[in-house]
């Protein structure tokens, strides 16, 4: 009976509607980040479609995670263009 109250209760379906994709965009993120430093010290294609992957995913399951796939390239084309300075030093 008291199942049926909190799945009856509309505050309830709402808090727990918007939380449980939290979980999921945080462990996407998180290893979007881990993927991408590791192509940095890398180089291996792998970890960067990889990444891209983990950026799509994390869009899907939040709208915020967009902002993850402006940022990865915008970190990406920083770094590169950093590290291709330094080599022409």
């Amino acid at each position: 009976m008291i199942g049926f109250l909190i799945l009856g209760n509309e505050q309830i379906l709402r808090v727990h509607g918007s939380l449980l994709s939290e979980p999921v965009y945080l462990l996407f993120s998180l290893f979007l980040l881990a993927m991408l430093s590791s192509h940095l010290m890398d180089g291996r294609r792998a970890l960067l479609f990889g990444a891209a992957g983990l950026a799509a995913m994390a869009g899907m399951t939040r709208y915020v995670g967009i902002s993850l796939i402006a940022s990865s390239c915008l970190s990406l084309l920083m770094i590169s263009g950093a590290s291709s300075k330094a080599g022409a030093k």
